[in-house]
């Protein structure tokens, strides 16, 4: 039996969005431009400390709105497929429905553990435990952490690419093609010291999400494996949709072919930091955050989206937006008469995001088309 409270954080979002970034925290989630609504996941309770109210699942989802009563909030649940329609209920407790189960074994085939997601995109961790209930203990404390299918990985022929993504169900879909894959638990964000050394000697293939958890996770990865994997390789694949995967791609009628065509065409990045002796020269990421400084004001509006802000013609850009982007890479090719690699892009965007969110107030913007019919922001 499943409370209502592990499916806070797929209702709130469904409700409300992604929360405001520069005012949440793991366990509590915050929305609102003064972050008024705090949402705890690790109880699954909410307040709103302008209106003074608070409670649970289904009373956050009468409080947004979407429902009048608790039963019409549960019919809420079901029909976004959170809860199954005929699941048991006790004390309003029903069941979430489990949609897969990853397990984890260590080198030796031993399960250690296993992910399960429920609907909405919820995972949750168990351990094996003859004394849990079911036996099973839903948490991971004094768990060795291992890469998801680790025993393949290890099998598999030591010149083969080894494609890291940001889920099982996409390590499971490239495995379905002949693959070599693997992910760590917990997506972006959860690359740990120890999964590096399984990759040892590997060539490594970092396949991002089109978003920027996703591209921060690559070049964790990346730095990660710098000096430890034999060549690591980020490719970007083409024409993902916003927070699309690989699976995605392969959906849009892609095959396993003309992915590792994209390996191949892709270079292996440099390891950070050259190896070099005497003085060191200044990083690529380096010169890229300096260049945007040099030319540009950083900001960040209520959203806490970095902005920048050009000294010269003072027209406002979204530092996550196509259009900086082209002006960067191409202003910087002009300035140096040298490319930029990937890698530099991803981490300088990092800071600059980072220096963005840590300026003064947000600064207030309008939007207005431009002449061309895209889109343009002004102060």
């Amino acid at each position: 039996m499943t409370d209502y409270a592990e499916l806070i954080e797929p209702v709130v979002k469904l409700l409300r969005g992604e929360p405001n970034a520069s005012m949440s925290k793991p366990d509590d989630l915050r929305y609102g431009t003064h972050g008024s609504l705090s949402v705890k996941l690790s109880t699954g309770a909410w307040h709103d400390h302008e209106a003074n109210v608070g409670g649970g699942v289904l009373d956050l989802i009468q409080h947004e709105g979407a429902a009048s009563s608790r039963a019409e909030a549960h019919r809420w649940l079901v029909d976004h497929g959170l809860v199954q329609a005929d699941a048991p209920a006790r004390g309003g407790r029903p069941a979430a429905a489990t949609e897969a189960t990853y397990q984890y074994r260590d080198t030796d085939g031993k399960l250690v553990f296993e992910v399960v997601r429920r609907a909405g995109k919820r995972f949750l961790q168990r351990r094996p435990d003859p004394a849990g209930k079911d036996g099973w203990t839903w948490n991971l404390q004094g768990v060795q952490r291992v890469l998801y299918r680790l025993p393949e990985l290890l099998a598999a022929p030591a010149d083969s690419a080894v494609l890291v993504v940001e889920g099982e169900k996409d390590v499971d879909r490239l495995r379905s093609l002949g693959l070599v894959a693997t992910c760590n638990p917990g997506g972006a964000g959860k690359w740990r010291k120890e999964y590096s050394t399984s990759l040892k000697g590997r060539h490594v293939v970092v396949l991002p999400d089109n978003d920027d958890p996703g591209r921060a996770h690559a070049a964790a990865v990346l730095k990660a494996l710098s000096g430890v994997a034999a060549s690591v390789r980020v490719v970007e694949l083409p024409g993902l949709p916003e927070k699309g995967d690989v699976s995605d791609w392969l959906d849009s009628g892609h095959t396993g072919q003309e992915l590792l065509a994209l390996v191949d065409q892709q270079k292996p990045e440099e390891p950070a930091g050259g190896g070099g002796k005497g003085e060191r020269e200044p990083a690529q990421t380096d010169l890229l955050v300096e260049f945007v400084q040099k030319r540009f004001e950083l900001a960040h509006d209520e959203n806490s989206d970095g902005l920048a802000i050009s000294k010269h013609t003072k027209e406002v850009f979204r530092l996550s937006g196509r259009a900086f982007r082209d002006n960067l890479l191409a202003g910087f090719y002009l300035e140096y008469e040298v490319a930029v690699r990937d890698a530099s892009l991803r981490e300088a965007m990092m800071t600059l995001q980072a220096l963005a969110r840590s300026t003064g107030a947000p600064r207030k913007i309008n939007l207005r088309e431009s002449h061309r019919g895209s889109r343009r922001l002004f102060g």
